[in-house]
């Protein structure tokens, strides 16, 4: 679902439903007063993905607070709730100790966790250009929930390139400390230039 205002995107939403017992986790946005440039610069990520998930519905956004000025965001969300309880009729109740307990224990244990925030994630294919050393280079890589399974670094001739590091990458997650540790020599901001 997306939401759009005088046809602007205001709100992104994304879901997952498992295949085991058909649990569904959905998640969405609002945007009121986001830093959009920051915002822009993070989803816009260089090169080209291929894989099995939803592609993102890409759009221009803008925050609320430009077309209603309510105050801070936390007096927004006091606005957004009273419209809730209004439409649906309904009194929302804050959560007593035991349920935010209950929550701080799950979101510890499984979501903030890497193996949940980069592991859980399907079969993709990243591809880009890059220009390194004086060359252009075609980085392609195959990645099944966070380890590289295949990944080159080529030639406009098809010459490959870092050979040895790419046969030590694959099978190891896609994480900045196993690329440190392969590619001693170049800067972490050149790593992620690279990746």
């Amino acid at each position: 679902m997306i939401c759009f205002f005088n046809g602007i995107k205001i709100s992104g939403n994304a879901q997952h439903i498992y295949q085991k017992g058909l649990k569904g986790l959905h998640h969405g946005t609002l945007l009121y007063d986001a830093d959009l440039k920051a915002l822009g610069e993070a989803i816009h990520s260089k090169g080209e993905y291929q894989g099995k998930s939803v592609p993102s519905n890409r759009s221009d956004v803008v925050n609320i607070r430009e077309y209603h000025e309510l105050g801070d965001t936390s007096i927004f969300i006091e606005k957004l709730l009273e419209g809730f309880e209004s439409f649906y009729n309904e009194r929302f109740e804050t959560l007593n100790p035991t349920e935010i307990e209950r929550c701080a224990s799950i979101a510890e244990e499984k979501f903030s966790k890497e193996s949940w925030i980069l592991g859980y994630s399907p079969r993709y294919i990243h591809k880009r250009f890059i220009h390194w050393e004086k060359q252009d280079l075609r980085v392609e890589m195959n990645v099944y929930q966070d380890v590289i399974e295949e990944i080159s670094f080529k030639d406009n001739l098809g010459n490959s390139h870092f050979t040895d590091n790419c046969k030590e990458l694959v099978g190891s997650p896609l994480r900045l400390e196993h690329l440190k540790r392969i590619f001693p020599l170049v800067s972490t901001t050149d790593l992620l230039e690279l990746f």
